[in-house]
């Protein structure tokens, strides 16, 4: 989105390496996690509201401005978090599930899976999928 763009392009003319910030955030909220939680798998880390909200301000000290972080750059830069986290805790199902919320083609793709008995459903399913997008691709025939 927009929004995003305009985040990216802030911290860019800001100097901030904005992706080694994410992930040294990411970085520090597993390891809390993990410690906090003994690194059993049944409880896996998850973002800490008020050290994300300490991460935004600390941005905005590194000279991001304030205005850069709208209510859907705050959502992205979350998202981001907290996919980043499930990746670093190996938690690959989790870390899917957040993409989902931003790739339509991965979710679409991913209920498709889910909704195949066999490998012919599968085909069948997305070959259904895949007709009205090639019948309007081919207008006039």
């Amino acid at each position: 989105t927009s929004e995003e763009q305009e985040l990216l392009q802030s911290a860019a003319r800001a100097q901030i390496p904005l992706g080694l910030r994410m992930a040294e955030f990411s970085f520090e909220q597993t390891q809390n996690g993990e410690e906090g939680n003994g690194g059993g798998e049944a409880d896996v880390p998850v973002m800490d509201p008020a050290a994300f909200e300490a991460f935004l301000d600390g941005l905005v000290e590194e000279g991001l401005p304030p205005e850069a972080l709208t209510e859907g750059a705050r959502e992205y830069l979350a998202w981001r978090a907290r996919t980043q986290i499930a990746d670093r805790s190996e938690d690959t199902d989790r870390a899917l599930r957040f993409r989902m919320e931003r790739d339509r083609v991965l979710a679409r793709a991913v209920t498709l899976l889910e909704d195949a008995r066999s490998q012919a459903d599968l085909f069948v399913a997305a070959g259904s999928d895949a007709e009205p997008r090639a019948a309007a691709a081919r207008p006039g025939i």
